[in-house]
This record gives structure tokens, C-alpha cells and sequence, in this order.
């Protein structure tokens, strides 16, 4: 996963990991253990997070979750 890139576009749509971790109703513990690379998501939770981070096409989903 390249945390970078994925913390970059959760900051430009809400601003802070905080504000994403509350529309996504995880702790935000978790959020952060996830954008960290501490924790991989599950299948469930890297659809979830595509569909509030605005991820449509594969290729941009991969460059996020599978690098």
C-alpha cells in the first residue's frame, strides 16, 4: 500500500485521518493503523474506502492499496 499517497488524497477530501476515520465510522486508531501500513484492510474496507476517497478507476485503486 503507498501510505503516502493514500494519506495525501484522505487530507485533500477531509482535510485530517481523523475527520475520514469518523464519515467511515472506524476508530481512529484503526484508520491510522490502516494509513500507516500497520494494518492491511480487508477487501470490505478497501472498497468502502474507494467509494469515500472517490476511487473509480483500477489502476488508480491498485497504485493506493496494492503497490
Amino acid at each position: 500500500m503507498d501510505e503516502m499517497n493514500l494519506r495525501g488524497r484522505i487530507v485533500s477530501m477531509y482535510n485530517t485521518v481523523i475527520n475520514f476515520s469518523r464519515v467511515m465510522k472506524w476508530s481512529t486508531r484503526k484508520t491510522y493503523d490502516i494509513v500507516n501500513g500497520k494494518q492491511d484492510p480487508t477487501g470490505k474496507e478497501i472498497e468502502a474506502m474507494c467509494n469515500a476517497l472517490n476511487v473509480k478507476i483500477p489502476d488508480e485503486m491498485k497504485a493506493l492499496f496494492f503497490t
